[in-house]
């Protein structure tokens, strides 16, 4: 739900509370495509390092083949430029929104 309010453009969903643990161990297994977006906070100093505000995965295997991989990217940065546009229009507390995107292979995951 909370991705969904977020406007997240990939957000899983379970029918069972028991369905968490296991989407959690298949989760594990499997590469993952990490996005995240950092910004500077409008109250930091000029060089301190921007600061990791949100971010979501997707299983790496979705996006196998080019196609799927560019219109995941393609929806991630559609996403990245509505958070732009709601930091602009909140005051640009937050500025300078960069998406960092990388492969990170199978391990433990929290849900």
């Amino acid at each position: 739900l909370v991705g969904v309010c977020l406007g997240y453009p990939r957000v899983y969903a379970w029918s069972k509370a028991g369905d968490v643990a296991a989407a959690a161990r298949a989760l594990s297994s499997e590469t993952l495509r990490v996005y995240e977006v950092y910004a500077r906070f409008r109250g930091d100093e000029k060089n301190a390092p921007p600061r990791r505000v949100c971010g979501f995965t997707a299983p790496a295997r979705f996006g196998e083949d080019d196609a799927e991989t560019v219109a995941r990217d393609r929806d991630a940065n559609v996403w990245l430029e509505a958070m732009r546009e709601r930091a602009a229009a909140g005051g640009d507390v937050w500025t300078d929104l960069r998406l960092r995107v990388e492969t990170r292979s199978a391990g433990p995951v929290a849900l």
